[in-house]
């Protein structure tokens, strides 16, 4: 029950009032076709902060994991892991700025 409540409020949040009456108008469109509309910016943007951020944070992880491994031997795989994550996180977030 909460989970339709708590749909139910990003929906207002997302379309507003007047959006929320013209969801529930009565039209020849499907209920879903309208919802998308509303929803697909807040949906791209909510993507977009998920992906950047797990990337940064598997990025710093690798990175904090290779500074602070005591064994002699240097841990390149994390080295390449971090580097390959944070340059794929600072991507992420220019493309979601300019999409």
């Amino acid at each position: 029950m909460s989970l339709i409540a708590s749909g139910f409020v990003a929906v207002l949040g997302v379309a507003g009032v007047g959006g929320i009456l013209s969801l529930f108008g009565t039209s020849e469109e499907w209920w879903l076709g309208r919802v998308e509309t509303a929803l697909e910016a807040a949906w791209n943007g909510y993507a977009d902060v998920t992906l950047v951020g797990g990337l940064f944070v598997v990025g710093i992880a690798a990175l904090g994991q290779s500074l602070s491994d005591p064994t002699s031997e240097p841990a390149y795989g994390l080295l390449v892991v971090a580097f390959i994550c944070l340059g794929a996180a600072f991507l992420a977030l220019v493309g979601s700025q300019y999409a």
